[in-house]
């Protein structure tokens, strides 16, 4: 029996893949080798590079045995070609040995947006630094992988080598790494076929094990001639000379063994093995790992199931090009040259459709053990495209429920073009990864239109499918509805329906349906009804409660922020970071530092509400892209109320070029807003006015949920400015805001509005009316202890608060919390007179980066001239252009 108790509901990563070979006892020793692998100790990188058959796997897999360091193993495969993929198996890998290790960097692999490898680098160097002592990691079949981010990464590792790792790496050819740059600096240790060449009295001690008597002089020095010292050259002969009775010493060398004959030697041997061991080998060739329940599933024999371990152990006792895997003798493979030629001699034994079906077997038994990655690749090499799409279809929303949305896209990028179109499934799983990921609401809209013109087409199912499809597009439909906040009770009957649709084990589907419903009663003015269904979607969670689930919990965080609830908020938090921390769920862990670090920054607890911030910005490749440009947010304005405009401004240049590389465009309208209110603070008024006179009054009046709402920074840029003209645009802005806010209950932002119209009357000369808005925000704030909505309107708001204090209007509150937070130094409330530098008119500036390439396109290099002088690739110098011309 195959071990599968392990096996998670969906399994991506192979615990095979990280055995290392099993060695035979036949084993030679080879102490010249060992002791050139033990040199490659004292260095941090040992290469050894040779063609198929010279032994490279087994001598390594051997020398580890002498080792007592300790060593870890990855096989690579062809289907590794995806740099997330190759970090989790790496990760996996010394995980199993330093099991609190590289956290931070499955964290950032674990998001829907995948970092640059330099990025990535610079994480897995630094934690692989943090683990304490020395070891080996092989990467096995190197020579398999093309993906140049992958290389990208490993050159990173051996140019910059953590401390304690030492990295061996197993190929065919020599990889696209620095290589001359390793061996001018003694980084590296080689060993090539010469050295991997049998000598003289290893080839005599090999073939001895073989022959019924010692091999003579003669035969030997004609076998060194004929074979070289080639590995897989002498077990052929040595095979040969066992299975052909007709064979002597004499002939042995007459086959002229070179790479032309190989698969005649092969022959010889498999034409000697019984029928059924060759019908075996046949229809198993297309297995890159083989274990006994697999191969009984895939050859059928008539009368003679069930026997395939037993012919597993025999090929692997008599030498035939089989390696165990693992010490269980659980799983196989096949030496690479012998795979080959199985593969050959199936194809010329077995028609096109035979050889489909035996993927299509392997794919089903796959699939039945939660291996789905491989399951994938074998329905696809069955040309089965109908099967791998039920497969995607079938774990989808597993994948969507435990924030493995990365994954997903994964398997959907390995279907044939055309195919995602023609599946509404696969167009909703598009869709999902377009909202969670980049908050794309164009592509959303254009992909589930596609999904319902497709299911129209089809009528209702037995089993239900259409109709809770149609809840799926109901439920992303309600979403959309819900960011405009134009229509409450639309998106309440699109949740409600979707809910009763909808299967209880969609969960992250399920658990939007629950939010936008709850968001919808509390902006028709419901907060009752919000909070219990609330407390039903909570209570859900419990019923289900076979996996961590904390996404109903989270929802919370934002109906109480909307209502002005700030306690409610830090206890939703509490919960949520309690939950995620255990489950590894990173997007949901970032909402609850996020709503953390907002509730913090409000009550002026600048300390705890950076550190919340940072932790975020930290996890910004796992989080929720809005979340992200929340914090930034945060942070920056901690920075700005300190008195530090220049870090302020580099934590958003740093989110810019976030967004870009992410590709989340959609949010770069958001983040240009809060830079304008950035650059009022800090007295840029040129650039602030600019934004403010022609985007701002312009931001659509979408649901206001989060900490920084934009639709307010036109008023707050215009007040500062003091223009007459500003003044009446500004208070044109704040009326359509606080109709708005109104109109859909937000008691958050009705405070924030009101206080910007206490400035606004101030400004106009209209103190009797400026003082009533301002009563009105504080008597709102001071039961949750709101601060920094007043701080950060700057000084001028001073003066109306000490006016409203000596009134009796929570003077108390006002006096000890209110006007100490206000730093008078902190921001620009008028433009100056003379402005000692020019001002940058960009409102988002260029990136350090960024500025060091327009200086270099000034001296007008090409671009693979800049990326040499600065050590970036061609593609990085291109983006960096392309944003200089946008800005």
């Amino acid at each position: 029996m195959v071990d599968t108790s392990q096996n998670q509901p969906v399994q991506n990563l192979l615990q095979t893949k990280l055995y290392k070979p099993v060695i035979r006892k036949d084993l030679i020793a080879r102490p010249r080798l060992f002791a050139l692998l033990d040199l490659g100790l004292e260095r941090p990188f040992t290469m050894i590079s040779a063609p198929a058959g010279y032994g490279k796997t087994t001598l390594v897999g051997s020398w580890l045995k002498s080792q007592s360091f300790p060593s870890l193993w990855i096989s690579l495969d062809s289907n590794d070609n995806d740099l997330r993929l190759f970090l989790g198996y790496f990760i996996k890998a010394v995980q199993s040995q330093y099991p609190a290790s590289l956290r931070h960097t499955q964290m950032m692999i674990g998001g829907p947006n995948l970092p640059a490898p330099e990025i990535i680098g610079d994480s897995l160097i630094d934690e692989l630094n943090e683990i304490d002592g020395e070891f080996i990691l092989v990467l096995d079949d190197l020579h398999l992988l093309h993906d140049p981010k992958i290389y990208d990464l490993l050159s990173l590792l051996v140019r910059f080598p953590p401390q304690g790792l030492h990295l061996v790496l197993i190929t065919r050819r020599d990889p696209p790494l620095p290589l001359g740059k390793l061996r001018a600096g003694g980084l590296l240790i080689e060993i090539r076929g010469q050295e991997l060449r049998f000598s003289k009295d290893e080839t005599e001690t090999f073939i001895n094990q073989f022959a019924d008597e010692p091999i003579t002089a003669e035969t030997l020095d004609e076998l060194m001639n004929q074979t070289e010292g080639w590995a897989t050259g002498l077990r052929l002969t040595a095979l040969t000379m066992r299975y052909d009775v007709q064979t002597d010493q004499g002939n042995v060398g007459s086959k002229q063994l070179n790479r032309y004959v190989i698969d005649y030697l092969m022959n010889e041997v498999l034409e000697r093995v019984p029928p059924e061991i060759e019908t075996f080998l046949i229809k198993t060739a297309i297995l890159d790992k083989l274990c006994g329940p697999l191969c009984d599933a895939i050859v059928q024999m008539d009368g003679d199931s069930g026997h395939a371990q037993t012919y597993l152990e025999w090929l692997e006792a008599s030498n035939l090009f089989t390696v165990a895997l693992d010490e269980q003798r659980q799983w196989f493979r096949y030496h690479h040259l012998f795979g080959k030629f199985l593969v050959n001699r199936m194809q010329l034994k077995l028609s096109t459709d035979e050889i489909n079906s035996l993927h299509s077997l392997a794919s089903k038994w796959l699939a039945g053990q939660a291996m789905l990655e491989d399951a994938l690749h074998h329905a696809l090499a069955a040309q089965d495209t109908q099967s791998a799409v039920w497969l995607i279809a079938q774990h989808r929303h597993h994948l969507l429920n435990t924030e493995q949305r990365a994954t997903l896209e994964h398997w959907l990028q390995m279907l044939p073009p055309g195919t995602v179109n023609a599946h509404p499934e696969l167009l909703l799983a598009e869709a999902w990864i377009a909202e969670l990921g980049r908050n794309d609401s164009r592509t959303i809209r254009e992909l589930i239109n596609r999904a319902q013109t497709l299911i129209d087409g089809q009528p209702a199912s037995s089993d239900g499918r259409i109709e809770q499809l149609q809840g799926e597009i109901d439920t992303l439909r309600g979403l959309e509805k819900s960011f405009a906040a134009d229509d409450p009770p639309a998106v309440i009957a699109l949740t409600r329906r979707s809910l009763a649709t909808m299967p209880k084990d969609w969960y992250l589907a399920r658990s939007e349906a629950w939010l936008h419903l709850a968001v919808a009663r509390q902006m028709a003015g419901d907060l009752t009804q919000a909070y219990e269904t609330l407390a039903i979607s909570a209570n859900e969670d419990v019923t289900l409660g076979s996996q961590p689930r904390v996404r109903n919990i989270a929802g919370a965080g934002f109906v109480q922020w909307i209502a002005g609830d700030l306690t409610g908020v830090l206890q939703t938090a509490r919960q949520v970071i309690l939950a995620s921390e255990t489950a590894d769920l990173y997007e949901s862990l970032c909402w609850a530092h996020y709503f953390t670090a907002s509730v913090r920054y409000q009550r002026n607890e600048l300390d705890s509400a950076e550190r919340h911030a940072r932790q975020v910005l930290e996890l910004r490749y796992a989080c929720h892209p809005i979340s992200v440009v929340q914090c930034t947010a945060i942070l920056a304005l901690v920075h700005q109320a300190r008195g530090q405009p220049d870090k302020a401004q580099a934590v958003v240049e740093q989110t810019f070029d976030f967004l870009r590389e992410t590709q989340s465009d959609a949010l770069l309208s958001i983040l240009r807003a809060f830079s304008a209110e950035l650059a009022a603070m800090r007295g840029d008024f040129t650039s602030a006015a600019h934004w403010a006179t022609t985007i701002g009054p312009q931001m659509p009046l979408r649901i206001m949920s989060f900490h920084f709402a934009p639709q307010l920074t036109a008023a707050k840029v215009l007040i500062r400015t003091g223009a007459s003209y500003d003044l009446t645009l500004a208070a044109a802005c704040i009326d359509r805001v606080e109709r708005f806010v109104t109109a859909t209950h937000n008691t958050w932002f009705t405070i924030d509005a009101l206080a910007l119209r206490a400035l606004e009357r101030a400004a106009a000369g209209s103190t009797a009316a400026a003082l009533q808005a301002l009563e009105q925000a504080v008597t709102l704030a001071q039961p949750n202890g709101l601060v920094r909505v007043f701080a950060d309107l700057g000084p001028p708001i001073a003066p109306l608060l000490e006016k409203l204090a000596r009134q009796g209007v929570d003077s108390s509150f006002i006096r000890h919390s209110l006007l100490p937070a206000i730093d008078h130094n902190a921001y620009r409330t008028s433009p100056p007179a003379v402005a000692p530098q020019p001002q940058s008119p960009l409102i988002e500036p260029l990136t350090s980066r960024e500025m060091e390439v327009l200086e270099l396109l000034t001296e007008r290099l090409s671009a693979k001239e800049i990326a040499a002088r600065l050590v970036i690739s061609d593609r990085t110098v291109k983006r960096h252009t392309a944003n200089i011309y946008l800005k």
